[in-house]
């Protein structure tokens, strides 16, 4: 959807058309809720949490002063109230990871595996299960989300070395799951492609995904402050 088309849509929705902001759910909800998925690794808790990102969406739509920022703007708001989750429920941070080396994108996975569906799978099955969880939402936030290592940092509460790690960490260890898949499968999956391919995969996945029933014209509100102030363009 054009960024035009966005603007309208909010402007109306800000106005009380509730068709307009279902319109904008439809547009961007999918990245919301792909991304509280993977971070929080609960499909009932993520679904929580997106009703209650499009509540405090809807509450604050006054205050967004470039209505075309929607989808970046709602996406940041649903990382915030992850952020809160993360806070509250985790031990206090261990920066022993930070002795890991830098591995690099270049390599990681081929590119075929974005429009493969079963393919697709298994990079996501290596994701969900090889990784640890800081590992895995460390991977969302940097290849799905597109925050930078600071701004991660800022969401997970720990050091940039922290993240550069554990995305080192991740990187090595998908790289190696793919390589112990192609063996024990005889099936080939690795290929030196330098190319931003797992971000793509990861939106492929995302657009593939159920889009959980908007239910925030029934709900209540506890979320404002997770509204951030401005949204701005992070890496490219």
């Amino acid at each position: 959807m054009e960024k035009d088309d966005i603007k309208k849509l909010v402007l109306q929705a800000a106005q009380g058309n509730k068709a307009a902001f279902g319109a904008l759910y439809e547009e961007t909800g999918r990245t919301v809720y792909f991304s509280c998925l993977k971070l929080l690794g609960d499909p009932q808790l993520a679904e929580d949490i997106t009703q209650e990102t499009y509540l405090t969406a809807l509450q604050k739509l006054g205050n967004l002063a470039q209505p075309e920022n929607f989808p970046a703007w709602v996406n940041r708001i649903g990382i915030n109230l992850c952020k809160m989750h993360f806070r509250n429920n985790s031990a206090p941070e261990d920066n022993s990871e930070e002795i890991i080396e830098e591995i690099p994108d270049e390599g990681l996975i081929p590119e075929e595996y974005v429009s493969n569906d079963a393919k697709r799978k298994i990079i996501m099955d290596i994701i969900d299960t090889v990784l640890t969880e800081e590992q895995r939402q460390s991977v969302i936030l940097y290849y799905f989300d597109m925050l930078t290592v600071p701004e991660i940092a800022e969401v997970m509460n720990c050091t940039t070395g922290t993240v550069t790690s554990r995305l080192s960490a991740a990187r090595k260890k998908i790289k190696e799951a793919v390589l112990i898949y192609e063996e024990n499968n005889n099936d080939r999956l690795h290929a030196a492609v330098p190319v931003f391919i797992l971000s793509k995969l990861l939106n492929k996945e995302a657009s593939n995904t159920v889009l959980p029933k908007l239910t925030v014209f029934t709900g209540s509100a506890s979320a404002a402050n997770a509204v951030p102030d401005s949204v701005t363009t992070t890496k490219t």
